[in-house]
């Protein structure tokens, strides 16, 4: 079975949804990283993933009640994934990579009817 690489890739533009060129991946090397690459160069790394958050990302930490974080790093995969809690006003999340090579979360809010960014690291 071959290996399944997973990413988040910008748009070209806001009206242009095609491939952008930034990526966001998590590299599995030694301590598994997340990485942000324009192209195939490294525009940033986070250091590795504690039992809790990115170890460069203090302020994910207060977002634990409102996500519940998982990582997996094992022989087989290196993921990172999230989940919002049970929240009405907030039942929608999504991650996304701008061209401006920003990685948001963002949530939709029901009553207003628009997302908000609640996290973003450029």
């Amino acid at each position: 079975m071959g290996l399944l690489n997973s990413f988040l890739t910008s748009s070209k533009s806001q009206d242009d949804p095609g491939t952008g060129n930034y990526s966001c991946r998590i590299d599995p090397s030694s301590l598994p990283q997340l990485i942000l690459y324009k192209d195939q160069a490294l525009e940033w790394r986070v250091r590795s993933w504690t039992s809790q958050r990115w170890s460069d990302i203090l302020e994910i930490t207060s977002l634990q009640g409102m996500f519940n974080f998982s990582f997996k790093n094992n022989q087989d995969e290196t993921s990172f994934m999230y989940e919002i809690t049970n929240d009405p006003i907030f039942p929608i999340s999504m991650g996304v990579v701008r061209e401006s090579s920003t990685v948001e979360l963002l949530v939709w809010n029901d009553r207003e009817h628009q997302w908000l960014i609640i996290w973003a690291l450029a």
